[in-house]
């Protein structure tokens, strides 16, 4: 292999895609798009439009025990209505003059029926208010049944949180949100899942149309199949790895200006916001979980072998088909192995540690996605992170010698729509 052609084709490659506004845009944009799909949903939870329909519920307490507490606890939400007619109070719900009827009795203090709440339109999320504040009302009144002392009744009603901490290698913990490190690690491994996709399409697609322009035919006059397959792969992943850098460096930026910026857009909405949770809910703090050098590293790594071993197929693939039309029978086993990872994403994240995550992460196709995530969550033991690294290695090696016997063939096969059995010969031929 001529490492100066080489070089030429990787610059070529590089430098005709970094100079459209497609890579420009999808750099700047993607982040801001993650971004907007982050914010605007929280502004939308925080904002308190002065169209929002009435939230009022009549409550219809036959056995004394809630209405009081209700109306006592939640005054904006609740009144009154034992001495109103039930058919009387249903015309006002269609009306929607009231939002609904809580209808309440002995039977729901003794706990043999539940509360019924009687409405025509509603959300989640109020209904899930009304279900926590009667829920709330009926413990209160079993506690004070008893006679316990009010702090003892604190104390029953109080949540015990967990600090979690991480224990690193030099023996020092650190504090960590397990709940953000799952966010995160799930985020890293989606960028590779649509890395993979992403950049593999751009291979096979740059391929075909060499093909069906026949310019192939001119340039490999000059080098060698070989080198004109991995210029490509080397090129346009190196174009990814910028891409990839340039949004983590963003990443770090927000985290350092995250939480301030957050309590900036919410002001007095927020704050409203935080005072209707219960006081029983956990407080859960807005915080980005910090990317530390070593699993930035690990995932670059995991990127840059992934998207070799992908790459090297999608461009295989390219060289075999005569239109875009026809890859589509070739491209089914290669999504199989890109989804899977995906499917098992779940499973891995919330047991990293178990046998089933520990072999489905050293599969080669699957690592780039499975150790990935595993990484953010837990710690792995260098030694599956070096072996894992090492298969894949191995993998790379075999599937580039596979893609490139196609590759030789393929891309001077014209008129002929190949099945897998001729791409079996292909990679026997001499």
């Amino acid at each position: 292999m001529n490492l100066a052609k080489l070089k030429i084709i990787i610059a070529r490659e590089f430098m005709s895609r970094a100079k459209t506004k497609a890579f420009l845009l999808s750099t700047i944009l993607t982040p801001l798009f993650i971004v907007a799909v982050t914010v605007v949903p929280i502004l939308i939870t925080a904002w308190d439009g002065d169209d929002e329909k009435v939230n009022v519920y009549a409550v219809v307490d036959d056995s004394g025990i809630f209405a009081d507490r209700l109306i006592q606890n939640y005054p904006e939400r609740y009144f009154n209505a034992n001495d109103m007619i039930l058919d009387s109070l249903k015309k006002d719900v269609m009306a929607e003059n009231i939002a609904g009827i809580v209808v309440l009795n002995q039977a729901v203090y003794d706990g043999d029926v539940e509360p019924e709440v009687i409405y025509t339109t509603g959300g989640i999320s109020v209904l899930g208010d009304v279900r926590r504040e009667i829920n709330k009302v009926w413990v209160d009144a079993h506690l004070e049944a008893e006679n316990l002392s009010p702090h003892l009744q604190e104390l029953i009603r109080k949540r015990i949180e967990l600090k979690t901490s991480k224990l690193t290698e030099t023996g020092t913990t650190k504090e960590e949100n397990q709940f953000a490190a799952f966010g995160l690690a799930y985020v890293m491994a989606f960028t590779i899942y649509m890395a993979l996709f992403g950049y593999g399409a751009i291979i096979m697609r740059s391929v075909l149309e060499e093909k069906t322009s026949r310019i192939v035919e001119v340039i490999i006059s000059s080098v060698k199949p070989i080198e004109l397959m991995m210029g490509k792969v080397l090129g346009v992943g190196m174009l990814g790895l910028v891409q990839l850098v340039f949004w983590m460096v963003l990443y770090s930026g927000i985290t350092i200006i995250a939480a301030p910026l957050y309590l900036l857009i919410l002001g007095k909405s927020g704050g409203a916001m935080m005072t209707q949770m219960p006081a029983e809910a956990p407080q859960m703090p807005f915080v980005l979980p910090e990317l530390e050098i070593s699993y930035i590293v690990l995932f670059l790594v995991y990127y840059l072998l992934g998207y070799i071993m992908y790459s090297s197929l999608f461009a295989a693939v390219g060289s075999a088909a005569d239109a875009e039309s026809d890859v589509q029978q070739f491209m089914f086993p290669i999504m199989i192995f890109i989804i899977i990872p995906m499917i098992l994403l779940s499973k891995v994240a919330t047991d990293p540690n178990s046998t089933f995550a520990i072999i489905t992460s050293l599969v080669p196709l699957f690592s780039p996605i499975l150790m990935v995530t595993r990484l953010g969550v837990t710690a792995v033991p260098w030694w599956e992170v070096g072996l894992s690294i090492v298969l894949m290695v191995g993998m790379i090696f075999l599937l580039l010698w596979i893609a490139a016997r196609i590759y030789r063939v393929g891309i001077l096969m014209y008129g002929k729509k190949p099945s897998y059995k001729e791409l079996a010969k292909w990679i026997m031929y001499k």
